[in-house]
């Protein structure tokens, strides 16, 4: 069993973690935006469709990794 002052510094470091990963997330998403602002409409379609192609491929080949040979 851990003692007070671990189970802290674990709590600590777990949210210190979780505060930088928000913060990577964020800044992510901040400059997916910024850049989502310079699409052209046509742009825009061609990425949906790169991602939907993507989906599908990765959904896939998740189906065939788990069927039995």
């Amino acid at each position: 069993m851990l003692s007070q002052e671990v189970e802290e510094k674990l709590a600590e470091h777990l949210i210190d973690r979780i505060e930088d990963t928000n913060s990577h997330i964020l800044k992510k998403i901040g400059q997916t935006i910024k850049y989502m602002s310079t699409l052209t409409p046509s742009q825009a379609y061609q990425l949906g469709q790169l991602l939907k192609y993507r989906w599908h491929l990765w959904r896939n080949s998740k189906r065939i990794s788990k069927s039995k040979w």
